[in-house]
């Protein structure tokens, strides 16, 4: 298996060689297996005026595996990547307004150590609703670069925190979103068949009675 960083180095050479003629961002996602089959995050990767070029599924020098992809909608990206899985996504910004995105990454939240961009890390989407993400330095999750408890509300809203928004995937008590970070409840629906239910039986036994 050739490695990521010749194709990287490939990608690059061709997004010189071609201007940007659409929208697409260039995404890189890590692997925890050796056919890209089992995926540990997704990070927005910056390529300023150049065209995305994406690549085949690579191992590096330090066996780290994660190809590049190109898309216009990161979280739709994210979604397809981890399919039913957990995950957790911070979106950072460049203003504590929240207002200009900087970064993006998508991370697997089953609570293991995972090689991510650049980082290691571990991800957690408790019970509650609330979350919890730890950046490491180091590709074993001990040199802690950084710790965001996320509160449910703020899960669940997507307020900006420290200039930040969190939105979690897949978690019975978590909010879900869609491409555009807006936020619905997992158990809103069932909350709602409930109400309705017990309202139709209540009407039905005034009407027999």
């Amino acid at each position: 298996m050739k490695s990521f960083g010749r194709h990287w180095a490939t990608g690059l050479v061709l997004a010189t060689l071609l201007s940007s003629v659409d929208a697409d961002d260039s995404f890189f996602v890590n692997f925890d297996d050796s056919e890209c089959a089992t995926p540990t995050s997704v990070t927005y990767v910056p390529i300023g005026e150049f065209t995305c070029a994406a690549t085949e599924c690579s191992t590096d020098a330090d066996g780290k595996v994660g190809r590049f992809y190109c898309s216009t909608d990161r979280f739709a990206l994210a979604s397809s990547t981890f399919g039913k899985a957990l995950y957790l996504v911070q979106q950072s910004y460049n203003e504590e307004t929240c207002t200009t995105t900087s970064s993006f990454q998508a991370f697997s939240a089953d609570g293991k150590c995972h090689v991510g961009y650049g980082i290691s890390f571990t991800a957690t989407l408790n019970s509650d609703g609330s979350g919890a993400l730890v950046e490491y330095s180091d590709g074993q999750c001990k040199e802690s670069l950084g710790e965001y408890a996320v509160p449910k509300d703020k899960l669940a809203t997507h307020d900006c925190v420290g200039s930040k928004k969190y939105y979690a995937f897949n978690a019975a008590t978590a909010a879900t979103s869609t491409s555009t970070g807006a936020g619905t409840s997992a158990a809103a629906p069932l909350l709602m068949a409930s109400s309705l239910l017990a309202a139709f039986l209540g009407g039905l036994a005034v009407v027999l009675l």
